[in-house]
């Protein structure tokens, strides 16, 4: 599936709007008069009568183009805005051009802040990807102007234009390309005078029509639907993405849309502060056990940890987070990626850990070792130390006026300046106290742990999603600067971002969050919910 076409490019462009407005490395103004007008309530907009349950990918919009470049000039420092504002512009006049479109002239005085965007998929093997752009008028009359004006100049241009009616619409289809060969065809219709309906070709346009005659295949009148978005918070935009989307567009693990598991993402993206912030659920085809767990309070674990970690994961089920196997969802969609060291399968003493199944269990990657908390067990400790010994450890205990620890090390030797000296290798550290077992990679790191102040920034992060009585999340991953970026630049779609904004992001990115859980609790669950935070600034 190829992700070359208008639709993707301009999806992308727009959420670029998002990110560079952060981007220039200033918090937002949280009481803006555009943010304020920008935010709302996650329904669907009219233009959802002419899109089917069955597209790929939406992106429903509710930011108003011609005021992108003042929104960028409020939020960033004096002497950026000039800056600031050209950048938007320039993103979102080539948006539009990417269209055959001139923003200036063409949609300047009077495109409204609702504009729907879909891909289909082909109709058949050799077909590129379709697609539907709706955009709404803030002005009664300015769609049909702006169409009427369109063609006319496209007809003055001696372009080889089709009118034709479906359905009591005339359709108006642009035969040659636009832009260069590769274009196909664009076609249009105006639904009413406050309404227009662009595609990539006229098939396209005929299948929009036909859906908004049929409730039930449109996003409009799905109930489903509309019950997900009644769940989540205010944004500036929605996103539908079915699993054929989820992998080759959004870089998904496969077996999201392999296995079937997975009905749909429905999701909400709003600025909040220097946050970009995706919310979503990830219905179930069917109700399923796996992910039926029991919430669990993190935030006395929370309050224990510490030190300048650049990871911290946050797990009520470790053994799936960890999946030897790497088949459940936990692991695909956080653990492999976002916690490297889990990878480390000869480290003995870390596999042992993993295998454990009661949570909750917290990972803090600190810049002397790893760190993992948890409830003391002594059959864990036990466990650990019988493989370690079958290794040649042996275990012995350290003690000092804070610290009171459990050591398991190998003796060695190796030359140094031409002589063999004793060398003694450390396997694991264990740190108890009566509320948790704090295993360490190092005694360094063990010791990082207990610079809380250190912690703060990433902590706030998870602690307010934890303390939140509107989810369940049970899996929690936060990340600093470094690791966020390195994640992002391996990332399909933030690559796309960066090229059409011509601009690295890079330096603005300063953390994320990515968290997971259950809905729908009972005796099976209807699917996940999804939490991402972007931090820039």
């Amino acid at each position: 599936m190829k992700a070359r076409s208008f639709f993707i490019a301009l999806i992308a462009s727009l959420l670029v709007f998002l990110l560079a407005t952060l981007g220039f490395g200033f918090a937002m103004v949280f009481h803006s008069p555009l943010r304020a007008a920008d935010f709302r309530s996650l329904q669907l907009p009219r233009a959802a009568e002419y899109v089917s349950r069955d597209s790929l990918l939406t992106l429903h919009w509710f930011m108003e183009p011609s005021s992108l470049p003042a929104y960028a000039e409020a939020v960033v420092a004096p002497k950026r805005r000039n800056d600031a504002r050209e950048a938007i512009k320039r993103l979102r006049d080539g948006s539009f051009s990417l269209a055959g479109i001139d923003f200036d002239s063409e949609l300047q005085d009077w495109l409204g802040s609702d504009i729907s965007l879909t891909i289909l998929e082909p109709e058949g093997e050799q077909e590129p990807l379709g697609w539907l752009l709706a955009l709404s008028s803030r002005n009664k009359g300015g769609a049909k102007e702006f169409l009427e004006a369109f063609w006319k100049k496209r007809s003055l241009e001696e372009k080889d234009l089709d009118i034709n009616t479906y359905k009591d619409k005339e359709l108006t289809t642009l035969q040659s390309p636009l832009n260069g060969k590769n274009q196909q065809p664009i076609s249009s219709t105006l639904v009413d005078e406050n309404l227009a309906l662009i595609t990539s070709r006229r098939s396209v346009l005929e299948q929009a029509i036909d859906v908004s005659e049929l409730p039930e295949r449109q996003q409009l009148r799905d109930q489903e639907l509309i019950s997900s978005l009644e769940n989540l918070h205010n944004a500036n935009a929605i996103v539908i993405a079915s699993p054929k989307a989820l992998t080759p567009l959004l870089q998904f693990p496969l077996s999201f849309s392999e296995k079937g598991a997975i009905k749909e993402l429905v999701a909400g993206i709003r600025i909040d502060g220097s946050e970009l912030i995706l919310e979503g659920k990830l219905p179930f085809d069917r109700p399923s056990n796996e992910f039926n767990i029991p919430s669990i309070d993190i935030i006395p674990l929370l309050e224990e940890a510490g030190g300048p970690a650049e990871i911290i994961g946050v797990s009520s089920t470790p053994k799936l987070l960890f999946d030897s196997n790497k088949e459940s969802l936990d692991y695909k969609l956080i653990g492999s990626k976002l916690l490297p060291e889990l990878n480390r399968e000869n480290n003995l003493s870390l596999k042992t850990i993993q295998s454990i199944d009661k949570g909750p269990i917290i990972w803090l990657q600190e810049p002397k070792g790893w760190v993992i908390g948890m409830e003391p067990s002594n059959t864990l400790v036990s466990d650990i130390d019988e493989a370690l010994v079958k290794e040649g450890m042996f275990q012995s205990d350290v003690s000092s006026e804070e610290d009171n620890l459990k050591v398991w090390t190998k003796f060695s030797t190796k030359f140094r300046q031409g002589e063999r000296i004793l060398d003694t290798q450390l396997a694991l550290a264990l740190e108890e106290s009566s509320d948790y077992s704090w295993w360490g990679e190092t005694i360094a790191a063990l010791q990082q742990r207990k610079q809380h102040n250190d912690l703060e920034p990433l902590l706030k992060q998870l602690k307010a999603i934890s303390r939140s009585d509107e989810n369940s999340f049970t899996e929690l991953i936060a990340l600093g600067a470094n690791p966020t970026r390195e994640q992002l630049e391996s990332w399909a779609p933030w690559k796309l971002l960066q090229a059409l904004a011509g601009r690295s992001f890079r330096s603005s990115v300063q953390g994320g969050v990515i968290a997971m859980g259950a809905f729908d609790k009972g005796e099976e669950i209807s699917g996940l919910l999804l939490l991402a935070r972007l931090t820039l600034g």
